[in-house]
């Protein structure tokens, strides 16, 4: 879907950060309230992805074999890389989160699944099933692809422009590795990882303590938990010349090559 739609491919940038807005939107206080912009964010990407089926079922470089554009396995597999794959990939950076945080986070995507319109048996209440179930999907569908490695070279590029100099080149190839592993890593031709990966595994100083402050004074922990929210949103806003992202619903795709 979104190697057709370029949209990750020629808008990398903005994709992320609408991706990013999402997130804050679905994790400020009262986000998944009756008026809270997380669940406003929700149904807006639950109509592009219903308008992003319409289109990709009739372009002509979509192959029915395929089956359904933008089916329930897609959806599943995508919710999990939110509530599953990033609390795996803080305890590989050393973040480990106290099991009431990872379950109390992993519920607040069920509830996101459940707005995107996700079938309840594949939006399982345990955060064990689900991983259990993306491992599933990932050995169902990851296969080498032309698409997979121009979308995965479009994020490695954006990463590159946005490091300082060279000489941190090989941050994003070794960051993708030492969190995804290499077997998915040369899926998508990622390039080897270098030395900077030693970095990576020393994972201590990574996790600032995470969970032991919280646990000895909750009141630091909301706190720092609402400045860091603050300056995330603000530099959001920076990026966009002072505006919320929007998700833009396509009224089209790019022509078929």
């Amino acid at each position: 879907m979104l190697h057709l739609s370029t949209r990750l491919t020629e808008g990398v940038f903005r994709r992320l950060m609408e991706t990013a807005q999402f997130v804050v939107d679905v994790l400020e206080t009262g986000g998944l309230g009756p008026a809270g912009r997380g669940i406003r964010s929700a149904q807006t990407i639950r109509l592009l992805h219903a308008t992003m089926r319409y289109h990709l079922s009739r372009h002509d470089a979509w192959d029915t074999a395929w089956g359904v554009p933008v089916n329930q396995e897609d959806l599943a597999g995508t919710l999990m890389s939110f509530s599953v794959v990033i609390p795996k990939g803080l305890a590989k950076l050393g973040v480990e989160l106290p099991a009431a945080d990872r379950d109390a986070y992993f519920h607040l995507w069920r509830v996101v699944g459940h707005v995107l319109g996700i079938d309840e048996r594949l939006n399982a209440d345990r955060f064990e099933d689900a991983a259990a179930l993306m491992d599933t999907i990932l050995r169902r569908q990851q296969r080498p692809s032309e698409a997979g490695t121009r979308l995965t070279k479009g994020v490695l590029d954006f990463i590159r422009e946005c490091l300082p100099g060279p000489m941190f080149a090989g941050v994003g190839p070794s960051l993708i590795r030492h969190l995804a592993g290499d077997h998915a890593a040369d899926v998508v031709s990622v390039p080897p990882a270098d030395f900077r990966k030693l970095a990576l595994q020393a994972t201590d100083p990574l996790s600032f303590g995470y969970g032991k402050s919280g646990d000895a004074v909750p009141l630091l922990a909301k706190a720092s938990n609402e400045l860091g929210l603050a300056v995330f949103k603000q530099g959001l806003k920076m990026t966009n010349k002072g505006q919320r992202y929007r998700w833009q619903v396509p009224t089209g795709l790019a022509p078929a090559n």
